[in-house]
C-alpha cells in the first residue's frame, strides 16, 4: 500500500517518530539549485511535510536526513542505470546509507555500499517502515 505524504507523516507521528520541521518551498528550491536537479513530486512533498526524522526504536536506528545533510553528504551520490543516486538517510547510525533517486520515485531505494535492494519504490519504503517492518 502506497501513502501520500501528509499520511505518511501523521502515521510516523503516531509511531512515535520524530519528525523535524517541514522544508520551507525556498528550501526545495535551493536544495534544487544546489544539488542541480528536480525532485520527483513525491519526495518535493514529503519534505514539505517534514524536513527528515529520526526512530530510534530498541537496536533499530533510522534516520531520514534532512535536506542539508542529503547536500553535505552529495559526494556519496552514485550512478546506478543511468540515474544518480544520493545517500537520503542511514540505518544503525551511519552504518548503512540508504540511496535513492530524488528525482524518480519509482526507483529502488537500497542500501549503499552493498548495493542491497531494501525497496523496489519510495513509497513502499515508507509503507514498510509505517506497517513496523523496521521495528
Amino acid at each position: 500500500m502506497t501513502h501520500d505524504a501528509a499520511t505518511i507523516a501523521r502515521k510516523l507521528r503516531a509511531k512515535g517518530v520524530e519528525l523535524r520541521e517541514p522544508a520551507s518551498a525556498e528550501e526545495l528550491k535551493q536544495f534544487e539549485q544546489d544539488m542541480g536537479l528536480t525532485l520527483d513530486p513525491f519526495f518535493r512533498r514529503l519534505y514539505s511535510q517534514f524536513n527528515g526524522f529520526m526512530s530510534a526504536d530498541g537496536d533499530n536506528n533510522i534516520e531520514l536526513w534532512p535536506l542539508e545533510r542529503i547536500r553535505q553528504e552529495r559526494g556519496e551520490s552514485l550512478e546506478k542505470g543511468g540515474e544518480r543516486y544520493f545517500a537520503f538517510g542511514d540505518v544503525m547510525l551511519d552504518a548503512y546509507f540508504l540511496m535513492c533517486c530524488l528525482t524518480r520515485e519509482t526507483a529502488p531505494i537500497y542500501y549503499g555500499g552493498v548495493e542491497e535492494e531494501e525497496a523496489p519504490t519510495a513509497s513502499k519504503f515508507f509503507a514498510k517502515f509505517i506497517a513496523g517492518d523496521y521495528d
